[in-house]
């Protein structure tokens, strides 16, 4: 039978983990204390901050994969105002992608009515061009 740990006891290790003094506490259990155990515990502390930030992307940085980059100011701008009406990005980006594939394979059809195969293009092509003018392609990266 397995242990469940409450999701609460997590959130209390994560933040006691998180503070200096946490790592002064542990050495000072293994026997290291005073002034040399405090440095260390700081060091080890500033260590681990300092791996987690080169782990997060920088905020604002245009995605190492993108071909070409955009100006994505008024972009993040509308994924925050959708994030306040609880709507959730990657739920948001999920779905679009899965938009993008029943297009295509409607449009990839053998008996497919060109009445629709037009509709579905222009909707595109009205979506890409929306995306243009939020998000427009420059020749400098975003700082």
């Amino acid at each position: 039978m397995a242990v469940e740990i409450p999701i609460s006891a997590f959130e209390t290790v994560r933040e006691i983990a998180t503070d200096p003094a946490w790592y002064t506490y542990v050495l000072q259990g293994l026997g290291i204390g005073g002034p040399a155990g405090l440095a260390v515990g700081v060091g080890m502390y500033l260590l681990k901050r300092a791996v987690a930030q080169k782990q997060q992307p920088l905020e604002g940085a245009v995605p190492q994969h993108a071909p070409f980059p955009r100006r994505l100011d008024e972009a993040r701008q509308l994924v925050e105002l959708g994030e306040q009406e609880s709507r959730i990005p990657v739920l948001d980006a999920l779905r679009g992608m899965l938009i993008d594939d029943a297009i295509e394979k409607i449009k990839e059809q053998p008996n497919a009515d060109p009445k629709q195969v037009e509709i579905l293009n222009q909707l595109v092509a009205q979506i890409d061009n929306e995306v243009d003018r939020i998000a427009p392609i420059t020749t400098t990266p975003e700082d």
